[in-house]
């Protein structure tokens, strides 16, 4: 049988993701084609494969991970006396970070800065923890950074987690941060064995 040189891509794809592997080679030992045979077969594996992943899956309703600012009733910043021409956002959460616990895969922490400002940082990074797959979330300002924090730095930024087995014990996490005054910096980090 002749077969277009237009519709041979076509056809090798619908044989090799319609057909067992060994029918799909046999069909194109002898075809030009064939050299794409070891690509095609484990791409058309991983597509088959990726598909009934993905059907285990489903979506549910949105939960909030957050409510509202922490810091509303800080006053210990002084975000009047900060730079004029910086805005402070309150409420706002920007650049989240999260991550699932691998030795308990119900645990889910997420990190974000609260209450941006414009020209740079926060108010505090905060943390959003569920330990039942993100049904429920318990917000937690972790103490000692910022000043609404109890902490001696005007702002945060850059918020990261990690869990993994360099945390000792394996599954705790990890949480880092940079924070500033007009002064100085530091790149802060905090453990959590609680999740």
């Amino acid at each position: 049988m002749l077969i277009p040189d237009r519709f041979k891509n076509s056809l090798l794809q619908a044989i090799l993701l319609t057909c067992p592997i060994s029918r799909a080679y046999r069909l194109c030992r002898g075809n030009p084609l064939r050299r794409f045979v070891p690509f095609t077969v484990p791409l058309a594996l991983a597509v088959s494969t990726s598909l009934v992943l993905a059907a285990a899956y489903s979506t549910t309703a949105l939960v909030d991970t957050s409510g509202a600012s922490p810091f509303a009733t800080c006053t210990a910043d002084n975000v009047a006396g900060q730079d004029a021409f910086d805005q402070n956002f309150p409420n706002s959460e920007v650049e989240p970070w999260i991550d699932v616990n691998p030795t308990n895969p119900l645990n889910i922490v997420g990190g974000y800065q609260q209450d941006r400002w414009s020209g740079g940082g926060s108010r505090g990074d905060v943390t959003s923890v569920s330990l039942n797959g993100g049904r429920t979330w318990r917000q937690v300002v972790i103490p000692g950074v910022t000043k609404c924090e109890g902490g001696p730095f005007d702002r945060a930024t850059d918020p990261w987690l990690s869990f993994g087995a360099l945390t000792a014990p394996s599954g705790s996490s990890v949480r880092h941060s940079t924070s500033s005054t007009a002064a100085r910096g530091c790149l802060s980090a905090s453990r959590s064995t609680a999740g």
